[in-house]
């Protein structure tokens, strides 16, 4: 069950920093087309999310609301679409296809939505889109991030280090700290092929040479 999208496909992509982020476009052809099949449907209101456009967000904030924007978009009839807004191609893409021109201006927080993507929100009665949350090391675990989001995707799990406030009272349903504690690249695929080949069709990727932009500054 690979994170499908309303607006965007949750794929990872390395930054010139070195710093990895998942691209949001991939799928807005396909969400284009299927504006006119799903017009006559009545759809709950499209949330937006600050996701850099409008200044910097951490890192570990960037992959937990991309994994929750993929589990928001698998059925956006439960609690509505949601539209990550990283850079001025997600405006430009917002503006031509939907006529939304001030996204920003009406952006949920961020620490708001990861809330309701993982404990509901009581205030509309609605249950959250999250089953838990998959407890890992962002700077630890770099090298099998793919990994990880690939599992998030498998357990409808969002990705969060220790001492997160968006954890809330969901539930840890899988130690990744742990289980994968020390892996390679090729023992978490290894580990993800053994156990859950048969629970996705996609997998997570990351772009080759995401680490080298450091090495060669040193």
């Amino acid at each position: 069950p690979g994170l499908r999208h309303h607006h965007h496909a949750a794929q990872p992509e390395r930054e010139a920093g070195g710093s990895l982020r998942m691209s949001p476009r991939n799928m807005m052809m396909i969400a284009a087309a299927g504006l006119a099949v799903t017009s006559a449907v009545t759809e709950l209101p499209t949330t937006y999310i600050d996701l850099g456009l409008g200044g910097a967000v951490p890192y570990t904030g960037v992959v937990a609301a991309q994994v929750c924007v993929g589990l928001f978009n698998r059925d956006s009839t439960v609690a509505g679409p949601v539209y990550g807004l990283i850079d001025h191609w997600d405006t430009d893409w917002l503006e031509s296809i939907d006529g939304v021109t001030d996204p920003l201006d009406t952006a949920e927080p961020l620490d708001s939505f990861l809330s309701r993507c993982l404990t509901g929100d009581d205030a509309t009665s609605t249950a959250p889109v999250a089953k838990g949350y998959i407890r890992y090391n962002a700077t630890e675990q770099t090298v099998i991030l793919p990994n990880i989001i690939t599992l998030a995707a498998v357990l409808d799990a969002v990705p969060l280090e220790d001492g997160d406030p968006a954890s809330g009272d969901a539930a840890m349903v899988f130690d990744a700290l742990t289980i994968m504690d020390g892996f390679s690249s090729y023992d978490a695929t290894k580990y993800m092929f053994d156990n859950y080949a048969d629970q996705t069709t996609t997998l997570s990727k990351m772009n080759p040479g995401y680490n080298q932009v450091s090495d060669w500054v040193a």
